[in-house]
């Protein structure tokens, strides 16, 4: 990919719930055992759980630095589950570098590990190539959706992390007031039946599209398709999304949780509200899609965080340990 080789170790996979010790040591055997007939400076890993752990144990083995980045609600879940948060720290503890998403998360690390040092804030950047203003209607069309309706989109797992259930209900109650929106839900997961069950229990099987998962690369037509993008979530690092949102122009309403208040605070990217509120969700859904917002200052703000600024900052890193 792109002159990369990328490669897909098999591994076993537990039940959520079942097996995560297993689980964290049977994925370092298995990338142990590729890693040994590698040649490479540094291990990057992009979780803490089972990969960190993992990373950290091959990097000691091998005499290799080791860089982990956490990346929200996982690293949360992992080290406040007893079985595992004993493994992540010490996987965490024999990094040479941590790299938070978000200072919300930066605190939970240093706080949780205690590895103030080694703890670095780099927030997630943009891929501005793909995610960048088009045209509403040409976007609609290519994606079958209505043009005389005000859309609001999620896009994201279904998970119950994730609160779309607070958002249909919000989307319920906004809807008896203003019979011109639609909900669009581009995105799969375990909650995908029981929402559209709550849906058809709302009475609003026919106002919300669940899309689905769809590829990356689509991703910002459905995002300019969009009048405004919400993200009901109830734990969040530093989401990617909600810069890809900005970077089509797209204003948002949120929840005020993990590092979200720290990435869009300004109100003039967006609307925060308490997590799992469907009322003063609903009423600031109505706020957003009422207010003038200023295209340019969305667009703006979401190219101070491009992919190559965030980029730069991790050489730096990189070459402060190979070097």
């Amino acid at each position: 990919m792109n002159g990369l080789t990328v490669e897909y170790p098999r591994r076993l996979v537990f039940p959520k719930g079942y097996g995560q010790v297993l689980m964290g040591l049977f994925y370092f055997f298995v990338a142990y055992r590729r890693c040994k007939k590698l040649s490479f400076d540094l291990i990057h890993s992009h979780a803490v759980w089972p990969d960190g752990f993992a990373a950290s144990l091959i990097g000691r083995r091998l005499h290799k630095p080791v860089v982990i980045t956490s990346h929200g609600a996982d690293t949360y879940r992992f080290l406040t589950n007893r079985s595992t948060r004993p493994l992540v720290r010490w996987g965490l503890r024999h990094a040479q570098r941590v790299i938070a998403v978000s200072l919300a998360e930066k605190q939970f690390l240093q706080k949780q590990c205690g590895i103030e040092e080694k703890v670095i804030l780099i927030n997630n950047g943009v891929n501005l190539e793909k995610f960048y203003p088009q045209p509403m209607n040409e976007c609609r069309q290519q994606l079958h959706l209505a043009l005389d309706k005000k859309i609001i989109l999620y896009v994201g797992y279904l998970y119950p992390v994730k609160g779309v259930t607070f958002l249909l209900d919000a989307f319920s109650r906004l809807r008896r007031l203003r019979p011109d929106l639609h909900l669009v839900l581009v995105g799969g997961g375990s909650e995908r039946e029981a929402l559209s069950a709550q849906a058809s229990k709302l009475g609003i099987t026919a106002q919300v599209t669940f899309s689905g998962e769809k590829p990356h690369d689509e991703i910002p037509l459905w995002m300019n398709a969009a009048d405004l993008f919400c993200l009901p979530s109830l734990n969040e690092g530093w989401p990617t999304v909600l810069f890809e949102a900005l970077a089509c122009a797209k204003p948002i309403v949120a929840t005020r949780v993990g590092g979200i208040p720290e990435a869009i605070g300004d109100e003039r990217y967006a609307i925060l509200v308490e997590p799992a509120q469907p009322q003063p969700l609903a009423e600031a859904l109505d706020e957003a899609l009422q207010k003038a917002w200023n295209p340019s200052d969305l667009t703006d703000y979401a190219r101070e965080n491009s992919w190559q600024a965030k980029a730069d900052e991790l050489s730096e890193i990189y070459e402060s340990l190979i070097t």
